[in-house]
């Protein structure tokens, strides 16, 4: 369709990362990096909305980009996220604009709105000003989330009254997450740094997870992450997070450390006539468990964690 386009920067050919996948490739021109990025990046435009592909293997993008291993190589990078059930391109929206796939839905959704009598019988350029914002879903329900205590401690106490955001301003009850400054959860994302970096402790299931109760703990965790700041480590004092980027960052630290722990990854001798203890993620991320992760409970030097 004419008008579509990717965002390309100036700079691609040059980045580090770009060199890296060259020379990781056995290739002699950054040139043919590009254009095989490009191909990567005009993939997820074209079939995701937001950047993850559930079902999609690296070797089903290899195919579809012409080389054997160029996946592999990409997410050496950090640019590309490989789990065991999904292939997430990073910075989606760095990268692509409003997909070829959204625009269709949207689209779409435009079209039965008017049918069913949600628009009015005006010329198209009016009509379409006036009924798109109603036609487009509403945002996902909020889960019940665990909110920030004022003095960064976690609480498991529901939300009630007015809640400050951000910049201290109350918000009204049910107010979009985005307008807090929290970015949503990418519970994707997490899975497969989880998967990534605990692999000695059980995978989970991300339909079963984002279904149940852990995923709204990982949200809380999550927010939890998003609005404090931190007591130790070069950020103390400071938010430990304020973008998406340096809340998968946090989280990537809090993986290591957990995998770090006998106790936690089934290391661990057992106690004459116990079973022995693995944790998993939905272990993890409740209220109780994450706390004691964080204070060292769980390792043998009984250290803290370092970036919160």
């Amino acid at each position: 369709m004419a008008g579509e386009w990717l965002k390309f920067e100036c700079s691609l050919p040059e980045k580090p990362e770009t060199l890296a996948i060259t020379a990781s490739m056995g290739w002699d021109d950054p040139d043919l990096t590009v254009g095989k990025l490009m191909r990567l990046f005009r993939w997820f435009d074209q079939h995701t909305l937001n950047g993850n592909a559930l079902g999609v293997t690296p070797a089903l993008l290899d195919r579809i980009i012409g080389v054997t291993g160029f996946v592999a190589a990409v997410a050496a990078t950090g640019w590309i996220v490989i789990g065991d059930t999904f292939v997430s391109l990073h910075n989606f929206d760095h990268h692509n604009g409003a997909t070829a796939k959204s625009r269709a839905q949207t689209a779409k959704r435009v079209a039965k709105h008017k049918t069913n009598g949600g628009g009015n019988a005006e010329p198209n350029d009016i009509g379409n000003a006036c009924s798109v914002s109603d036609a487009l879903p509403r945002e996902e329900k909020k889960r019940e989330e665990v909110i920030p205590a004022p003095n960064g401690a976690l609480s498991a106490e529901p939300p009630h009254g007015d809640q400050p955001n951000l910049n201290g301003v109350p918000e009204a009850p049910g107010s979009s997450p985005g307008r807090s400054g929290v970015p949503p959860c990418p519970y994707d994302l997490l899975l497969g740094l989880y998967h990534e970096l605990c692999p000695t402790m059980p995978s989970v299931r991300a339909d079963l997870f984002k279904d149940g109760k852990r995923a709204d703990a990982m949200l809380a965790r999550w927010k939890w992450v998003m609005t404090s700041k931190a007591v130790v480590g070069e950020r103390a004092g400071q938010r430990m997070a304020t973008t998406r980027e340096e809340g998968l960052a946090w989280f990537r630290k809090f993986f290591v450390y957990a995998s770090k722990s006998l106790f936690l990854r089934g290391d661990a001798a057992p106690r004459e006539g116990a079973r022995r203890f693995v944790a998993d993620l939905g272990w993890l991320v409740k209220l109780e468990n994450f706390e004691k992760v964080l204070e060292g409970k769980y390792h043998g030097d009984v250290q803290e964690v370092e970036h919160a």
